[in-house]
């Protein structure tokens, strides 16, 4: 896949091998629903889904095509918790909120994939555990401060030495790997569009290329202005995440963005298929800059890490992808 012309914006792989794509059109018209969703990213469809199921009426305004964002390009690593310890987010959040956090985000993988068993979203789910690897001995130690933090909340982690590491990557890279057990993998697009087909299935209404480009309360109502149409809605909910445009630009000041890039290499055979993350299990390292490295369901190896592949950041990180590769699975060539 060579880079795309300046200002062409594609969902790459991902793109190439979903194969569920709902057909949506832009609101045209005067338009009443009980709430009003803005964004159709996981957040946005998630939260029409729940509510369709409850037989609430409910519609999403999403401004480009579902999985637009970060829904669509995202590694697709479906992990438990954040990126904080559970200790220090407790010290950050409280004792109350930081608990109630802790729960919902290590319960997250359950509701992922109860939802794509009960309504057989095809995604490439797997749910095979996750490989957060030591690349370092300082990363090491944080492992050991992470797995001892989570097993005392009981959860399923477990500290892997060297040698397991090396057989469960296929990398002879790392000091040691903390496999969660909770996590797994998908295919981030096909998920989107997933929950969108399950979600117009409820009843819910979704329209792309949709932006709200102005809104206003008008008595107890919200009415929510588009290039195209009005949606009337007794309740909103903002689900835009990291592309605020046009009538909610004011809340780019509580968002920081970060960019991250993924190359593919085409399938894997012979000895780099047997042994580079022969279980398909998601991996990221310890690294402040980090990188992933995931396997999909037709074998190909996928790397990613923190930047963009706009203009001439393509070839430097292509370069980059290059050397990692030699450098962690010296077997794929």
């Amino acid at each position: 896949v060579k880079p795309m012309p300046k200002g062409t914006t594609t969902h790459g792989l991902w793109a190439e091998t979903e194969q569920s794509k709902p057909v949506l059109f832009p609101l045209q018209g005067d338009h009443e629903t009980d709430v009003a969703i803005i964004g159709g990213g996981y957040t946005g469809l998630s939260a029409a889904l729940h509510l369709a199921e409850t037989g609430r009426e409910c519609a999403v305004l999403e401004g480009e095509d579902i999985g637009f964002g970060g829904a669509g390009r995202n590694v697709g690593l479906v992990n438990a918790g954040l990126w904080l310890m559970p200790e220090e987010l407790l010290k950050l959040a409280g004792a109350e909120y930081g608990e109630k956090l802790l729960n919902v985000l290590g319960d997250s993988p359950d509701l992922v994939y109860s939802l794509i068993g009960e309504y057989q979203i095809e995604c490439e789910a797997l749910r095979n555990a996750t490989l957060h690897c030591a690349d370092s001995k300082s990363g090491l130690k944080a492992l050991q401060q992470r797995e001892a933090q989570w097993q005392q909340r009981g959860a399923p982690v477990k500290l892997l030495d060297p040698e397991e590491t090396a057989a469960r990557t296929g990398s002879q890279c790392f000091y040691g790997a903390l496999m969660d057990k909770r996590a797994g993998t998908i295919q981030p697009l096909s998920y989107a569009y997933g929950l969108a087909n399950v979600a117009l299935a409820k009843g819910a209404r979704l329209f792309r290329n949709s932006p709200v480009t102005a809104h206003a309360k008008d008595g107890k109502k919200y009415k929510l202005t588009t290039p195209r149409g009005t949606l009337t809605a007794n309740a909103v909910i903002i689900a835009v995440h990291a592309y605020p445009g046009f009538a909610i630009q004011s809340i780019k000041k509580s968002m920081i963005w970060m960019n991250f890039f993924q190359f593919a290499t085409p399938p894997l055979t012979g000895e780099a298929d047997k042994t580079v993350l022969p279980e398909h299990q998601g991996a990221w390292d310890t690294n402040l800059i980090l990188s992933s490295y995931r396997r999909d369901a037709a074998g190909r190896l996928i790397v990613g890490s923190v930047g963009t592949v706009n203009d001439f950041a393509y070839g430097l990180n292509e370069a980059w992808v290059h050397r990692t590769i030699k450098k962690t699975f010296p077997q794929v060539g």
